[in-house]
């Protein structure tokens, strides 16, 4: 059971046990819902369980629930990875024809 459900199941209203026995029978149910949910943040936060979640969010992103490949998907990616290499060689160029034009003033400048 989730801890929101265990939330919802919590009654503000109802009375406080009077006998030492409920109250301890109500200090257990409570220490095992809290133990619970500790367990179950454990389990979500495990690095295996992470990587899992991670794992099938990749796989349902490019494949359909048959298996298939989702094409429009690739694509999207394909052109992400064209234009990002596109703006690398952009800038990695830009650099050197500012460097060869400073090369080209400077020997103008000393007359080579």
């Amino acid at each position: 059971m989730s801890t929101l459900e265990h939330a919802k199941n919590i009654d503000l209203d109802t009375p406080i046990p009077k006998s030492p026995q409920q109250l301890s029978a109500r200090i257990a149910a409570r220490q095992d819902r809290i133990a619970g949910n500790v367990d179950e943040l454990v389990g979500r936060i495990h690095p295996k369980a992470i990587a899992t979640r991670l794992a099938n969010k990749s796989r349902d992103t490019f494949f359909t629930e048959d298996g298939d490949l989702r094409p429009e998907r690739l694509a999207a990616v394909g052109v992400a990875m064209v234009a990002v290499v596109g703006v690398v060689l952009r800038v990695a160029t830009h650099g050197s024809r500012k460097a060869h034009k400073l090369e080209v003033k400077e020997a103008k400048r000393s007359g080579r």
